[in-house]
């Protein structure tokens, strides 16, 4: 999985801005920040249950909104 220039806001809170990421396949990836640093919003985001404002989340080549 790879998230590409992800960009994020809750109202005028930018809490991603411009994030890309790879995640090993069959592997663990653990994430640490502070708090409210976006970590669950990427997860959400990863999951499809939130929706980036920019940036794209490919899965096997695609991307995972379009899936």
């Amino acid at each position: 999985m790879e998230a590409k220039h992800l960009t994020f806001s809750y109202g005028k809170n930018t809490v991603l801005k411009d994030v890309s990421a790879k995640f090993k396949e069959k592997g663990i990836t653990t994430l640490l920040g502070a708090n409210g640093s976006g970590k669950s919003t990427l997860f959400n985001i990863c999951t499809k249950n939130l929706t980036p404002e920019r940036g794209i989340i490919i899965l096997d080549g695609e991307n995972i909104f379009d899936i």
